[in-house]
């Protein structure tokens, strides 16, 4: 697979962030340059190939499959990258949402955070999370997040739209990984939260 004057017109219009170019030009060096179709790379590789910090990188790949612009299956960290005429065609025509999308949809809605009308622009990155975990994983995260936003008992102060949560803060409001006690204001101290925003 070549690198065209029409794949790069074509990234263009998607807009990548700062982040997802870097990891991409990374990605295709390896891959495509290397006359290779997909390449198995660690996230140490992945910071030190596209000079990012670790801790950004599963977020960026996360990024760049919600926009189809890769194939990543995160076990074993195969990575491919797919060929313009079929993420574009992907990206342009309209979304099929199904009713698992719109129940992720209608539950974060329902929360008050920040309300979203048109399901279009999530709906990848809900897709992306329903792969990785049940609805019932997503809406408690959800429910979790918003408990501890509106909380005087609890330290967070960022507000995200639905899919920056998805791909930020997912997660970090699991129940797994105790949210309640890891945001939890500690008495006679003010402290932030245990997560700093990167």
């Amino acid at each position: 697979m070549n690198i065209t004057p029409e794949y790069i017109k074509a990234l263009v219009m998607i807009d990548l962030k700062k982040n997802e170019t870097k990891v991409l030009l990374y990605i295709l060096s390896e891959t495509w340059l290397a006359e290779r179709d997909h390449v198995q790379l660690s996230q140490v590789d992945i910071a030190a190939g596209a000079n990012i910090y670790i801790a950004k990188v599963t977020e960026t790949l996360s990024m760049l499959a919600a926009h189809r612009i890769i194939d990543w299956d995160e076990k074993v960290t195969l990575i491919t990258p797919l060929p313009e005429k079929e993420w574009t065609k992907k990206f342009s025509q309209p979304k099929e949402v199904g009713e698992r999308e719109f129940d992720v949809f209608d539950y974060w809605n329902k929360q008050d955070i920040v309300k979203h009308k048109d399901i279009a622009k999530y709906h990848p990155h809900i897709k992306a999370a329903l792969r990785k975990y049940s609805i019932g994983d997503i809406r408690k995260a959800i429910e979790n997040y918003n408990t501890i936003l509106k909380s005087d008992e609890y330290r967070w102060d960022y507000k995200w739209p639905l899919d920056q949560f998805l791909v930020r803060g997912l997660d970090r409001f699991m129940d797994i990984n105790n949210p309640f006690e890891n945001f939890r204001i500690k008495k006679g101290a003010e402290e932030k939260s245990i997560y700093k925003e990167l």
